[in-house]
């Protein structure tokens, strides 16, 4: 994921009293701004990709329902509680989640067009080619888009949506990403490194300790996980052990020799 670190430095306030530079912006509020977006455009997209199976199929099930038949769900005695509650505004239309993960009670196509357009909306306003546009993608944008999608699951479902649907948990900053590949995805403030230039961007230095105080610079920069790059450096750190270890031994050994030869030359003597 790359970013274009002088246009969010512009779109950063800075105190005209001090006459701040672009130039001198530190990078480690550079690198948390960065971070905030990048995460904040992955949940984005998370809730746009649950929201037209909401739109299909309805709320998510509880998990203790999920994947069953109907046959397994009336054997086992369960009942969904919230099944009653959350009615989509304006009617509901069944249509059956096959693998059983949704309740089947969808909203009309009139509800269902308000969801879809909201996503298509989000998706626009934090998509790559405002950078093309030549539009800063800042984090009040990321908010405003999940606003966006808050306000639109509100006007569907005016009672809310289940505790445990995944769409309620990731407006709640509930979500649980373990075992996903989104987990992957999702850089931690103290994981985040900048690159640019195959230079790594170190916290605490200024954008002009890289491109000096010309504020027309265009700089992109990709962030990355700091994780990736110390499984790198541990497993070159190892080999290098490995290596110094496998010399020092041989050398030892070729010492041992030199030690030994006299003995032996003194010992054919007297024999």
């Amino acid at each position: 994921m790359s970013f274009e670190l002088l246009r969010l430095c512009q779109a950063t306030q800075f105190d005209s009293a001090a006459k701040q530079s672009y130039a001198s912006f530190c990078l480690t509020g550079g690198e948390l701004q960065v971070t905030a977006i990048y995460n904040g455009r992955l949940k984005v997209d998370r809730i746009c990709s649950e929201i037209p199976e909401l739109a299909d199929h309805g709320v998510t099930l509880p998990p203790n329902m999920q994947g069953l038949t109907e046959e397994q769900i009336v054997e086992l005695k369960l009942k969904d509680e919230w099944e009653e509650r959350c009615i989509p505004s304006g009617g509901e239309v069944f249509r059956k989640d096959e693998i059983g993960r949704r309740n089947g009670h969808a909203p009309n196509d009139k509800m269902k067009d308000v969801l879809m357009r909201t996503v298509e909306e989000a998706k626009a306003l934090i998509c790559k080619k405002q950078v093309q546009a030549n539009v800063c993608v800042t984090m009040e944008m990321v908010k405003e888009a999940l606003d966006q999608l808050r306000g639109a699951v509100m006007i569907v479902y005016p009672m809310g949506l289940p505790p445990h649907d995944p769409i309620r948990m990731e407006f709640e900053e509930q979500e649980d990403l373990s075992g996903t590949q989104a987990s992957l995805q999702v850089i931690a403030e103290d994981e985040c490194q900048l690159w640019w230039a195959g230079k790594e961007m170190q916290r605490g230095k200024k954008l002009q300790d890289y491109i000096g105080k010309n504020e027309k610079t265009k700089l992109v920069v990709k962030i990355q996980k700091v994780e990736i790059l110390g499984k790198m450096y541990l497993f070159i750190y190892l080999s290098m052990v490995f290596l110094l270890n496998c010399l020092l031994i041989d050398f030892r050994k070729d010492r041992g020799r030199q030690r030994e030869s006299p003995w032996s030359l003194m010992s054919s003597i007297n024999r």
